[in-house]
């Protein structure tokens, strides 16, 4: 009876061995196909190196696109700053501008100033667009903000002072100390919000 008994243990644990190592050999080989599916060790070499790659290129993307950013925030910050002390010199400059006699002074003065700094913005930003984006910067663009509206308002400006130093003469003598005084005044303002004024738009400034 025993030894029955003894036979059946060892069955049974026989039978939970071959079992077990049967279950293990099924995964062994499940896992061997999954692996083969991959490719060959020189595939998943590729593989990897391809995927390093890619890693690679995308941290460097991350950090462009980051500096991107920095450049433009800063960009955007000096622009707005601008933006904001031109629109308050707008306001003081257009006022003296209806000032008689001493208006169209600064009003040519203001003009000439506005044309340059509208021209040096549009050539930074496309500096700017070409750091950001490797755009080139063509020949044209890369010449400089020259004054392009002083032949313009000038003689407009020449003919209106003849006009008043002929007013003025004889009996209208005593214009010209008010005159003057309007025009130092216009100085004053256009050097406050540094504003330039040309050579020969002030030289038909003296009665």
């Amino acid at each position: 009876m025993k030894k029955i008994i003894i036979f059946s243990i060892s069955g049974v644990l026989a039978l939970s061995l071959l079992g077990g190592g049967g279950y293990w050999i099924f995964t062994l080989y499940s896992a061997l196909g999954e692996y083969k599916e991959l490719g060959t060790t020189a595939e998943i070499k590729s593989s990897i190196t391809e995927l390093k790659a890619l890693q690679l290129e995308s941290l460097q993307l991350n950090q462009e696109m980051e500096k991107a950013k920095t450049q433009f925030s800063s960009y955007k910050a000096g622009f707005l700053e601008r933006s904001k002390q031109r629109a308050e010199r707008k306001v003081a400059t257009s006022i003296a501008s209806f000032t008689p006699i001493s208006g169209p002074y600064v009003l040519t003065s203001t003009a000439v100033k506005e044309y340059i700094e509208n021209c040096e913005d549009a050539m930074a930003l496309k500096k700017l667009e070409a750091t950001m984006f490797g755009r080139a910067v063509t020949t044209n663009q890369s010449e400089g903000c020259k004054d392009r509206i002083s032949y313009k308002l000038l003689p407009l400006f020449k003919y209106q002072m003849l006009r008043v130093r002929a007013g003025m003469s004889g009996s209208y003598g005593h214009f010209r100390d008010d005159a003057e005084k309007k025009f130092d005044n216009s100085r004053k303002l256009l050097q406050r919000w540094d504003i330039p004024v040309a050579k020969e738009l002030e030289s038909y400034t003296r009665f």
